[in-house]
């Protein structure tokens, strides 16, 4: 995160130079910089979009190793999490309840309802639980790359606007002077 941010400091530094020096070269480099960044995070976000599957397949299974290793193993830490997890989600296991009986492991509290014995288990696991939370916080990632997205469009424009502005003006003048109609 630290390397990522010293690098948008380098490139806010081109656009900097180029605005303060009248540069075009530094503003047109600002400005493909900025859209091939902009290009990437598009590529990213439609690479998650489209591998949803995958992301889900990966996610159980990662899920299913800590919570195999968890309860084989008896290591407190990780029960621990993983009934954090079911109260949070409001799921048991990893697939479904049955996955205790796959450990030799009775049902935790965790699993009910109620947090006490008395009422039934949820039916849900845990890793179908945390897909569909995340699938259903996707609007609110989409708005913010959305956002994200028109303000680095609106530098890109501005950069490339400021760039032919700069350059324009630098072909107005001859020796300092900027020629107009009532000087020629």
């Amino acid at each position: 995160m630290r390397k990522n941010n010293i690098s948008s400091k380098k490139i806010l530094f081109i656009d900097f130079i180029g605005a303060l020096l009248k540069h075009r070269v530094f503003l047109y480099l600002y400005g493909v910089i900025l859209s091939v960044l902009m290009l990437g995070e598009l590529a990213i976000f439609i690479t998650v979009m489209s591998s949803r599957v995958r992301i889900r397949d990966s996610y159980e299974s990662g899920l299913l190793r800590v919570f195999t290793d968890a309860y084989t193993n008896h290591r407190q830490d990780l029960i621990e999490a993983v009934e954090e997890l079911e109260r949070e989600f409001k799921c048991c296991g990893v697939n479904n309840a049955k996955d205790y009986a796959k450990v030799n492991s009775t049902l935790p509290k965790s699993c009910y309802m109620d947090q006490s014995f008395l009422e039934p288990v949820f039916a849900k696991g845990c890793a179908e639980a945390f897909i569909d939370w995340m699938w259903d916080e996707l609007p609110i990632v989409g708005g913010v790359i959305g956002g994200i997205l028109f303000i680095e469009i609106f530098g890109v424009i501005s950069s490339f606007s400021l760039a032919v502005a700069v350059s324009h003006y630098s072909y107005g003048k001859i020796d300092g002077l900027l020629l107009t109609e009532s000087n020629v």
